[in-house]
């Protein structure tokens, strides 16, 4: 029997979403529950393989999310909740009506998500953010050099990822970045640029979430199209997607371990804590 894939559900509303029954949620040390509002991303970042694996870019209505989030404040008792989308801002009017719901239903919440800088969230928007219970919007920057913003297909320049950095901060919402070192192209200069931004944006951050060197992961656009990246994978499928280089040897694992060993040592510095980091 031939293996067929199963097109992407289309209205995830029709989605039932999940209500523990069964589940002892007392028992859990934390009492945070997931929430998932939407399927894929709008970006298509050449290192991720996330957007691909989780098909085109879809959401749940803003009230089919809010009647999760009752049922669960109501029937669970739970008011913290963690967002797993890919990025929350998506569909910025679905994020801002949902807003609008939690807020006129008086319910208090606690909720962090994943995001991207968009030019289009302004400050007023972060303000309903945060008044609806934001508390951690965790932004996958990666890099503050425009020329490797280009060559990751980010959606955002520097410029844009400042201001809204800025803006979340100053509404009262906590901002985490991540950040990725050595990308294909990415030169001594670039890097500097995206050491410079972090110290001049100390103010704007409240902590880093991951340091990573660039790393090739399967099915990523690096891993599929790396010839068009000048790179050469080793042979060792153990070692593949850290130890790559590029072709002339002006990248290579040593050198993208070496950046981010400095970004260690700047966050250090700035007194800021990371969560993970990839070396």
């Amino acid at each position: 029997m031939s293996y067929k894939a199963r097109p992407p559900i289309t209205n995830l509303d029709n989605i039932p979403w999940p209500t523990f029954d069964g589940f002892n949620l007392n028992q859990y040390s934390t009492r945070v529950l997931p929430l998932l509002t939407s399927r894929g991303c709008i970006s298509t970042c050449s290192f991720c393989n996330d957007w691909r694996m989780s098909g085109p870019f879809r959401y749940r209505s803003a009230q089919n999310a809010f009647e999760e989030i009752k049922y669960h404040k109501e029937n669970n008792h739970i008011s913290t909740f963690s967002f797993k989308d890919l990025l929350c801002n998506g569909n910025i009017e679905k994020l801002d009506s949902l807003s609008d719901l939690i807020i006129n239903s008086g319910i208090e919440l606690s909720w962090d998500s994943q995001a991207i800088p968009r030019k289009q969230m302004h400050y007023e928007l972060f303000c309903k953010l945060k008044k609806s219970g934001c508390k951690t919007l965790i932004y996958g920057i990666e890099s503050f050099s425009n020329n490797v913003l280009k060559k990751m297909k980010k959606l955002f320049t520097k410029e844009i990822a400042e201001e809204v950095l800025r803006n979340t901060h100053n509404a009262g919402i906590q901002t985490m970045i991540n950040i990725i070192v050595g990308f294909p192209g990415e030169a001594e200069q670039d890097f500097q640029e995206t050491l410079e931004a972090i110290e001049g944006n100390r103010k704007y951050i409240s902590g880093i979430g991951a340091i990573s060197v660039c790393l090739v992961n399967n099915d990523c656009d690096l891993d599929i199209y790396y010839k068009n990246y000048g790179l050469i994978l080793p042979v060792d499928l153990k070692v593949r997607a850290k130890e790559w280089t590029m072709v002339g040897g002006k990248n290579n694992y040593t050198i993208r371990r070496q950046r981010a060993e400095k970004v260690i040592e700047l966050v250090n510095q700035l007194g800021l804590s990371y969560v993970t980091a990839t070396l």
